[in-house]
């Protein structure tokens, strides 16, 4: 009993510390790429987003949460997203539908068809003021 109680420890410890979070302040749409490093972007699971927030944004989320923006598989880990801080403004591609031949743009306030469909993403929270979430944007 006690190796069983040591060895879901080690297990629970060890998964914790390669669990990352992180939070960016981002001042204008399009940033969140830079603010986060190559050697990072694959590692974290929990991500809170500040400011202005755009389809560029969103494409590179989409990426660190297991799928690039033309729906490809990647090696993202990002679980949980807070967005709550942000603001969803227009701008920038977020998703290529490459069986549909459609580029998904992102619109102010609105979480868009597709947004975050078919990704690790186990929550979001969402900012204020959304007017608009469209089909299967959490899909999967």
């Amino acid at each position: 009993m006690k190796q069983t109680l040591l060895c879901i420890t080690l297990a629970l410890a060890c998964s914790s510390a390669l669990a990352a979070s992180k939070t960016v302040t981002l001042t204008s749409g399009g940033e969140l790429s830079a603010q986060i490093t190559a050697d990072e972007k694959y590692t974290i699971t929990e991500l809170t987003v500040l400011g202005p927030v755009n389809g560029d944004d969103i494409a590179f989320i989409r990426d660190m949460a297991g799928k690039d923006a033309e729906g490809e598989t990647t090696e993202g880990q990002l679980q949980v997203l807070d967005l709550s801080g942000a603001t969803l403004v227009g701008g920038g591609i977020y998703y290529t539908d490459m069986r549909a031949v459609v580029d998904y743009e992102a619109v102010a306030n609105e979480v868009g068809d597709q947004m975050f469909n078919n990704l690790k993403l186990t929550s979001v929270a969402l900012p204020e003021g959304i007017t608009r979430i469209g089909q299967r944007a959490f899909y999967n």
